[in-house]
């Protein structure tokens, strides 16, 4: 690992990986907020 600095989101992401294995609680809960907000955008009231 001599590339510090290049791709830092990389080994952060794989150290959130080996933190947590299971899915992260606030996961689910964006890809819901995200999927209302679409589907509020393609239905109008």
């Amino acid at each position: 690992m001599t590339n510090k600095g290049t791709k830092p989101h990389l080994r952060t992401d794989a150290a959130a990986m080996k933190r947590a294995p299971t899915v992260p609680k606030w996961l689910p809960h964006l890809l819901e907020r995200r999927i209302i907000q679409v589907m509020e955008r393609l239905v109008p009231d």
